[in-house]
């Protein structure tokens, strides 16, 4: 299966572990894809994701080195302006930083996996509605 995962996603498993959620990251039946906003965010925010992670020095750096082998990025400018904009459209009351992988799941027509429980929400009122968690057993 394949999906666009979002940066909330990967904040959650670089603060903690979670068996489930690192067996669905890390399971070869699956196919993970996001757009360059991803390790932007990350590498923005480390200092602080790594002061407050319950993990370890050396079990961060090895989930977030598995992390940047498992994820396929891909370039902004591969998006068709058709996706970007009815992701703008969906995204515009909630959050626009959201908007670039939405726009990403459109395009590829693959589901989204995003642990911002608002923002889901928001799109399912809005008709967006191809989640990831929703495909979980």
């Amino acid at each position: 299966m394949r999906c666009v995962i979002d940066t909330n996603v990967i904040f959650s498993a670089l603060h903690k572990s979670n068996a489930e959620r690192e067996y669905y990251l890390f399971h070869p039946d699956y196919e993970y894809f996001s757009c360059e906003l991803l390790w932007l965010e990350i590498e923005r925010y480390e200092k602080k994701l790594r002061q407050h992670s319950r993990r370890t020095v050396e079990d961060f750096d090895a989930i977030h080195a598995q992390l940047r082998t498992t994820i396929r990025i891909v370039e902004d400018h591969t998006i068709s302006l058709a996706s970007i904009m009815a992701a703008y459209r969906l995204c515009y009351a909630i959050d626009l930083d959201d908007a670039p992988f939405v726009a990403l799941a459109l395009d590829l027509e693959i589901p989204l996996w995003t642990g911002d429980e608002t923002l889901r929400r928001s799109l399912m009122k809005r008709g967006f509605t191809k989640f990831f968690n929703d495909l979980l057993p």
